[in-house]
């Protein structure tokens, strides 16, 4: 059936019709649980599986204050500066539209991927109340109200909401207030039981947990699905009804449910449990991908979903430098490069090819080895070099870049659409050709 937000959109030469479908989806009752608690900068999770015996904690981290926070400095320097009210308020409607852009596709990426998660271990989503999430007037600085004030909980329920609904599977509201103070296991309920941001400690019964997830205990045990107990210095979930009593654990290197790059302290990562061909020790990388500030897990996760399909092999390492991830795969530099490159994303920022990996000190011949096979003669290219973690290095590899392009018959120009991409991490020296343009543009493009 249709709906009724379909739209006629003209392009250029094209015309196009955007329908909106409506569907019925037959919403079942399931066994396994998903207990879900929003926080400021997280989403923390206890996945509940009764049907294999376990029950892991993990979190989806996200950068929603940080999108926040940097667009209302933006604001409030377009107010200071721009004295024009017309210039003004166009620049204010711009950027407000990039803000609520970049929020939505956020909100979109993580309900997306805790509804496959549910999906598929068959578990019924447990949350918060809406009316428990608003907030009370009385907080502390005016900065922390308006980090708080303005994630936009409301939109984050309705997305979850119908990414339940719309794969069969319930949601369940229990009563979310004061489930951070409160003992799980004794009910206990006293604000100094919250040590510290990640520490819980009952004053009652002395039980000692991570602070992210006690929440996430209270919400199930609110549920009437089962209660918390302590045995052998371990936490257990006992189902109120017939079955057997299930430990829960920090999530292991395993995650619940693969293709998911849930990763850092506490979360789930990726470890490869296929028969595919593993990659060798010493290979070296095939792409570098740099991603915006303060999303690094989300943008590992991006990355790693999109070339785990083509390679479950795939491997992601952290350099030393902040937001910029080295990509290892049986794939070859070409086949990633294609297979990355023609994605939108909401955390990666750039993508850049490794066609040769050489060490400091450069060889000229084998940087000419290496030019000679990427570029070819009477052609354009866009050089770009950069360095990290070595000083007054970019400006001696140009030169030297530069001079043997002159001697293969290739001309560099700032207008070419194809990069020659000089990459310097520490000892190491990564080359490689590929377009120009950033691959980062998901909602907050100039455009």
């Amino acid at each position: 059936m249709l709906g009724g937000n379909s739209k006629i959109v003209i392009d250029g030469d094209g015309i196009f019709l955007l329908l909106t479908i409506r569907r019925d989806a037959e919403i079942a009752e399931h066994r396994n649980k998903l207990v879900m608690d929003i926080n400021e900068d997280s989403v923390d999770c206890l996945l509940v599986d009764y049907d294999n015996g376990k029950a892991a904690f993990f979190s989806i981290m996200h950068d929603i204050r940080a999108i926040r926070t940097n667009y209302r400095r933006i604001r409030m320097r377009i107010q200071e500066k721009v004295e024009n009210p017309a210039s003004r308020n166009k620049l204010l409607a711009k950027y407000g539209a990039r803000e609520r852009n970049c929020v939505e596709d956020r909100l979109k990426k993580i309900t997306t991927l805790l509804a496959e998660i549910a999906r598929e271990h068959n578990a019924d989503l447990v949350r918060e109340r809406l009316k428990d999430l608003r907030l009370s007037n009385k907080m502390g600085s005016k900065q922390l109200n308006y980090r708080l004030s303005t994630f936009p909980y409301r939109k984050f329920i309705e997305y979850i909401d119908y990414k339940f609904y719309e794969r069969g599977l319930s949601v369940i509201e229990v009563d979310a207030r004061k489930t951070s103070i409160t003992c799980p296991v004794c009910g206990y309920t006293d604000r100094r039981n919250r040590i510290s941001r990640d520490t819980f400690r009952c004053r009652r019964c002395g039980l000692e947990f991570n602070a992210q997830y006690v929440a996430c205990l209270n919400l199930f045990s609110r549920s009437n699905d089962g209660y918390i107990a302590i045995r052998s210095e371990g936490v257990y979930v006992v189902p109120r009804k017939a079955g057997s009593v299930v430990p829960a654990n920090v999530a292991s290197n395993e995650p619940p449910t693969q293709m998911k790059w849930l990763r850092g302290e506490a979360r789930a990562g990726f470890q490869n449990t296929h028969s595919y061909q593993k990659i060798k020790h010493g290979q070296p990388p095939v792409l570098i991908v740099t991603c915006r500030t303060s999303s690094v897990v989300l943008c590992e996760h991006e990355i790693g979903n999109v070339l785990f399909i083509r390679d479950p092999n795939v491997r992601i390492e952290k350099t030393a430098f902040t937001g910029v991830l080295l990509v290892y795969s049986n794939l070859d530099v070409n086949t990633a490069y294609r297979v990355a490159s023609f994605r939108e994303y909401g955390f990666v920022e750039s993508i850049i090819p490794i066609h040769c990996t050489l060490i400091l000190p450069l060889d000229p011949l084998s940087l000419r080895e290496c030019l000679a096979k990427i570029t070819n003669p009477d052609t354009r290219i866009k050089l770009k070099v950069r360095a990290r973690g070595v000083r007054k290095t970019s400006s001696e590899i140009y030169r030297l870049v530069v001079n043997i392009l002159r001697e293969l018959g290739v001309t560099v120009e700032s207008s070419s659409s194809t990069c020659l991409f000089v990459e310097v991490i520490k000892s190491n020296v990564y080359v490689g050709v590929g377009s120009c343009k950033p691959v980062f543009k998901a909602s907050i493009s100039d455009s």
